[in-house]
């Protein structure tokens, strides 16, 4: 049976990630309330364990509720959550530091119920390797059984076989598609065996030259999977990354020129159930280009650079959405309770970590490298920011102003609604207030939709 704990915290996002983790890592059920009043009604209950954050408002509820429990007699471990109570670091209270480091809160926890490193690994998921559906359309047979994720919850992933190592069975594969899923699973140590197989066959069906633009999105899209799983397993260009993301780049190029409105493409990416990076990437591609066109200082060359920069500088999040489908923008990956602290870190660094990879890549445009880990405003490439200044590239303000167009088109579609220019464009102006980038958003007044 479960233990369970009681949390008093009003910090949804704190208190989700801690029930997630600790259900997932010491087996402990977490109930939250957010009012101090709410948790004296609780203590009636058994509770293996009693959290507090340390302060709701300016109130010290730590210390409250410590001072209560010691009125009523109730032994129940205690733990407060932040430094800022009277009690915090108290040498008889645990004391955790309130912010997302669940290392040191599964270690604390799994310290006062004597939890070892062995039982806890009991408890871990097994380790099955998301892979996008579509990649298995290109194989005539399966190196490894293919699996499918029949359970979300966060204490037990679930997998079932969906068909054994040997020939794909493609109507099992439309089935998946139709269903709506988006990736399947194989064996982590497989993984490799599997994307070996699919590259050269990506590389071959890119250089058809008689692709319909729907077939041609298709390729590109699992050209980019291939490309991104190759550097998650290494973060070094190899000899299959150069020629599958050369080949991708110079197809980038003929797509755009092939929508001569964004309304198209946007109708042929729909078609093509592509996922939110992938997606991302083609649209503010085609937005940065139309840009650098008409922007006084823009030209072919920076164009060409753009594509280059937009098909790796969110390379390092692909296998995190692939694992992750129900998120669609990077600051909900950081505040969740299902990613690992490792994954958490991948995603605050992953434009530095983009960068770092196109220094190595041979004959890179120059000065690449700088714009993919601007791309989010920050010089360093570590983390987000809503204050965007004018130390960034020229370049990489223009992807982020192309970024923030797409995500209002994408916000637009979930409300049902068409992407309308007039409102998005006053959306980024209310948001990019200096100059520079103002100048970038009224080149797409004449965006042709």
């Amino acid at each position: 049976m479960s233990r369970k704990a009681l949390f008093l915290c009003d910090n949804t996002v704190l208190g989700d990630i801690y029930r997630a983790n600790l259900l997932a890592y010491v087996d402990l059920e977490l109930v939250i309330v957010s009012e101090y009043e709410a948790f004296i009604k609780e203590l009636h209950q058994k509770w293996d364990l009693i959290l507090s954050v340390s302060l709701i408002g300016e109130e010290d509820v730590a210390k409250k509720a410590y001072d209560h429990l010691q009125e009523i007699s109730l032994k129940t471990p205690f733990a407060v959550v932040g430094s800022r109570s009277e009690i915090s670091n108290q040498d008889d209270i645990t004391t955790l530091e309130g912010n997302l480091d669940i290392k040191q809160l599964v270690r604390a926890i799994a310290q006062i119920f004597k939890i070892t490193a062995k039982e806890m690994a009991a408890l871990e998921v097994a380790d099955y390797f998301p892979l996008p559906i579509k990649l298995l359309q290109y194989l005539e047979n399966a190196p490894c059984n293919v699996y499918v994720q029949v359970s979300k919850n966060p204490r037990k992933y679930e997998f079932a076989l969906a068909w054994e190592k040997g020939a794909i069975r493609r109507h099992v594969v439309t089935e998946y598609i139709e269903r709506g899923f988006s990736v399947l699973y194989v064996p982590a140590q497989e993984r490799l065996k599997v994307i070996n197989l699919v590259s050269q066959m990506v590389i071959t069906t890119l250089d058809d030259p008689n692709l319909s633009k729907e077939q041609r999105l298709d390729a590109l899209e699992q050209g980019f999977e291939v490309v991104a799983a190759k550097l998650t397993d290494d973060a070094k260009v190899s000899t299959e990354v150069v020629a599958i993301s050369k080949k991708c780049i110079e197809q980038i190029t003929d797509v755009i020129k092939s929508f001569p409105k964004l309304r198209g493409l946007l109708v042929g990416l729909a078609e093509n159930k592509s996922r939110y990076l992938y997606f991302h990437s083609i649209l503010s591609t085609y937005i940065c280009n139309h840009v650098v066109r008409n922007i006084s200082w823009g030209g072919e060359g920076h164009a060409e650079k753009i594509s280059f920069v937009l098909y790796f500088h969110d390379i390092f999040l692909v296998p995190i959405y692939n694992k992750y489908p129900q998120f669609k923008y990077e600051e909900e990956l950081v505040f969740n309770n299902l990613l690992s602290d490792r994954e958490k870190e991948v995603v605050v660094t992953h434009a530095r970590m983009a960068g770092e990879l196109v220094k190595t890549f041979p004959r890179a445009p120059m000065g690449a490298d700088a714009i993919v880990t601007q791309h989010h405003g920050l010089t360093s490439g570590n983390g987000f920011t809503l204050d965007f200044k004018d130390d960034v590239s020229p370049l990489a303000k223009v992807i982020i102003i192309a970024e923030a167009f797409v995500d209002e088109i994408i916000r637009a579609r979930e409300n049902g609604v068409s992407p309308d220019r007039t409102e998005i464009l006053a959306v980024l102006r209310s948001k990019f207030t200096r100059h520079t980038y103002k100048k970038i958003i009224d080149t797409l007044e004449n965006l042709p939709l």
